[in-house]
């Protein structure tokens, strides 16, 4: 299976832009100067990482379509893919909260339903009203892994019918939210924001049956995503929905690369980097919190109360700094102990499924690195 380098970029992209968002955060609880507003922009990593979703789950699939074995098989992979690592985390922040609130969970403002709740990704109303779960950036996961349920259910059907299918039902779930038609707190699943799932497997759908757009073409598309993003981060968002302002660009920045003729490729070197950090965009999600919050704690020990009035190029070296570790964490704990855990995890999965036809055994050869980067 052919690896889109640019999806892999476009990873590495999204995962970034929501570590910077959060660094805009922790730079304001150090009494610094923080980053501009703009960069508030950064959020909008996680649209881009829905409008991707839906791309590769269609993408890495087309071995799957019209099987009566997928469903198990493609649920399964995606378990082994977010679980383990998603688990994993929710359980250092679980210790974390029990250790700074001396083992009162509530004063934390969780409670132990809303901690199951967390570890089986289902939306639960908290005493605040919100329904994040404990890893505060499992709300995304919990989005991620409807999808996925969603899609499993239709995987067995040929390509098309899958696709259309799977985009029919949320946009009803759309418009049942709309007039309020589902239950609480399960209505948050009916958030437009799902709609940028369908991007993603629309894009994923063209690509497949055979639509290229002309270089030019692809380039004004990056053009316009990018300024539109721009725009948004120096003005706000404003009345406009947030899966219009960064939905829609987001969905161009992946259809225009993946799109074109002729596909855009950066020398050797920085491919391989570029590769590395798409891999490890997943961890950098789920770690960069726990990496800024260290590496934060560390320059307050360090400079202490004279960070009050630093310098705007002081506060860019210590924000330098502050992503810089964040990746290292996230690429040291993708190469020692994700990729190697997925990896054993998928061959548990292979041993155990049955092989009944050919279709079967090829999708079973998909486990060499470009189907694992590609899911």
């Amino acid at each position: 299976m052919k690896q889109i380098w640019s999806v892999q970029a476009l990873r590495a992209l999204a995962a970034t832009m929501v570590a910077i968002a959060h660094l805009q955060s922790d730079l304001a609880r150090i009494a610094a100067p923080t980053l501009p507003d703009g960069f508030v922009i950064g959020a909008a990593g996680v649209d881009l990482f829905f409008v991707i979703s839906g791309f590769v789950i269609v993408y890495s699939s087309e071995r799957m379509f019209g099987h009566s074995w997928a469903p198990g098989y493609f649920f399964l992979r995606r378990v082994v893919r977010i679980v383990p690592m998603y688990w994993i985390f929710t359980t250092v922040m679980l210790a974390f909260l029990l250790w700074r609130f001396d083992g009162e969970l509530a004063a934390s403002g969780n409670s132990w339903q809303s901690v199951v709740a967390s570890y089986l990704f289902w939306p639960y109303r908290r005493a605040d009203g919100s329904t994040a779960p404990l890893h505060a950036v499992g709300w995304t996961l919990n989005y991620e892994m409807f999808f996925y349920a969603l899609f499993a259910a239709l995987v067995w059907l040929r390509r098309t019918p899958a696709v259309l299918g799977t985009i029919a039902i949320l946009c009803a779930l759309i418009v049942l939210g709309r007039f309020h038609l589902v239950p609480d707190p399960y209505s948050v699943l009916a958030d437009p924001i799902v709609v940028e799932f369908t991007f993603g497997a629309l894009i994923a759908l063209a690509y497949r049956s055979g639509l290229r757009i002309p270089n030019m073409v692809a380039a004004a598309g990056c053009t316009v995503a990018l300024a539109a993003l721009v725009w948004s981060g120096v003005f706000g968002l404003g009345s406009v929905p947030r899966w219009l302002a960064w939905g829609v660009p987001s969905a161009l920045l992946v259809g225009s690369p993946v799109l074109v003729r002729t596909e855009w490729m950066p020398h050797a070197v920085p491919l391989r980097w570029i590769v590395l950090l798409g891999d490890a965009s997943y961890v950098l999600y789920l770690t960069h919190g726990f990496s800024l919050a260290a590496s934060r704690h560390a320059v307050m020990v360090f400079a202490g109360p004279s960070l009050a009035n630093a310098s705007i190029p002081l506060i860019a070296c210590i924000s330098l700094v502050m992503m810089a570790f964040s990746i290292a964490v996230a690429i040291g704990v993708h190469c020692w102990f994700e990729r190697p855990l997925t990896a054993a995890l998928q061959r548990v999965i292979e041993r155990r499924m049955r092989v009944r036809d050919r279709a079967l055994k090829s999708a079973l050869s998909l486990t060499g690195a470009e189907m694992k980067r590609m899911t």
